[in-house]
């Protein structure tokens, strides 16, 4: 058990297990392996950035596990996220180092205070634009943009999720949410 703040070479030592180890702030946060709900929400999410990124060209989309290394204590690993042309220097073979363009955070119940509040707090620090925090139990996205150091809430009129850094990227939550319907999720619904 180390008490010390945690660094990127004290990831080197996690073991296999499908659970995704994060530190934050220096410290180790563990995650279990997400629900059929995340999963799914996660996947639609994924499909959709990425046929809007291969319309556009200008971009890549990244899919958890893939390390995003803010600062020495701050190693994480967003659900999805956005790293567009422009910034292709912060690509890694094994991760990103830098801010990416756009963050997406798909929160559970165990996640939440986390993704809303520890991991929204580094990602400004370290000026990620963009960060989406997807709730698929409640079926919501919060798109938010950074501005003066503070994550503000991105709306619209038509329903759709538009991003502020992706140009020209909707996403509908109908779509994000969208199960095949043979499935039945972890609520029997």
């Amino acid at each position: 058990h180390l008490e010390r703040p945690l660094i990127a070479d004290d990831l080197a030592g996690m073991p296999d297990d499908g659970r995704r180890y994060e530190i934050v702030g220096g410290e180790l946060i563990v995650s279990p392996s997400p629900s059929q709900r995340h999963q799914n929400a996660s996947t639609n999410l994924l499909f959709l950035i990425r046929h809007h990124l291969g319309q556009t060209g200008g971009g890549m989309v990244f899919a958890a596990p893939f390390d995003v290394r803010l600062g020495s204590h701050d190693i994480v690993q967003p659900d999805l996220l956005v790293v567009l042309e422009r910034n292709r220097p912060y690509l890694r073979h094994d991760g990103v180092s830098g801010a990416p363009d756009l963050v997406i955070e798909i929160v559970s119940p165990a996640s939440m205070r986390i993704d809303r509040v520890r991991k929204a707090a580094i990602y400004a620090t370290f000026g990620v634009p963009e960060y989406w925090i997807v709730d698929p139990d409640a079926r919501t996205i919060l798109a938010q943009s950074l501005e003066n150091g503070q994550y503000q809430p991105l709306t619209s009129d038509d329903g759709l999720v538009h991003s502020r850094v992706v140009t020209g990227m909707a996403v509908d939550p109908v779509e994000v949410f969208a199960m095949p319907d043979w499935m039945v999720d972890e609520a029997g619904t």
